[in-house]
């Protein structure tokens, strides 16, 4: 996070009422390289899941999406 931090793409707030907790947000440089990488990425992604056995690219799928609905502390 720091090396993002010091290259302008993240922006790390402390929290208010406890500091042991931040808030990371991107900032607008952050933003466009993301915007601008998420279409390789996604493509990148589909391609290995594209060689994958049905089953196998189901259970990965599957924990794909538990991995993003998880709540975070």
């Amino acid at each position: 996070m720091s090396s993002l931090a010091a290259k302008g793409l993240l922006q790390r707030s402390v929290g208010r009422g406890d500091r042991r907790y931040s808030t990371l947000s991107l900032t607008a440089e952050g933003r466009a390289l993301h915007a601008e990488s998420f279409p390789l990425v996604a493509e990148i992604n589909r391609e290995l899941v594209s060689v994958l056995p049905d089953p196998l690219a189901g259970v990965f799928g599957e924990a794909r999406n538990a991995s993003y609905s998880k709540p975070r502390p």
